[in-house]
């Protein structure tokens, strides 16, 4: 695995990231319900679309081989995005699985 290091890895993970991303938003938004744009006032969507959207211009600037990278505001944003994905991340694990599978039926559980 010698080919998946430094720059290959990025692109590669970037990449991902746009396409994951994407499918999900797609689920999200194709969900019964959502049309109506709802969905888009959630913060589990709203971090996840600023992600997508910073590994598109993080992926725009590694395909450009800029001189300069991208300026610091842009590190700043994407530090903010980190964070909001971690704590989705937090809250879901840790506050509402547990609600989630309380809610199963006792032969669901075993």
């Amino acid at each position: 695995m010698r080919w998946l290091r430094g720059r290959t890895a990025s692109l590669l993970l970037k990449a991902a990231i746009l396409i994951i991303g994407a499918i999900g938003q797609w689920d999200t938004l194709m969900g019964p319900g959502m049309m109506q744009g709802r969905a888009l006032m959630y913060f589990t969507t709203q971090s996840n679309l600023i992600g997508m959207a910073l590994a598109l211009v993080f992926l725009l600037y590694e395909l450009g081989r800029a001189r300069r990278g991208p300026p610091m505001w842009l590190w700043r944003l994407k530090y903010m995005a980190t964070v909001a994905i971690t704590l989705t991340y937090l809250v879901f694990h840790l506050l509402l699985i547990g609600r989630a599978l309380l809610a199963l039926p006792r032969e669901a559980k075993a």
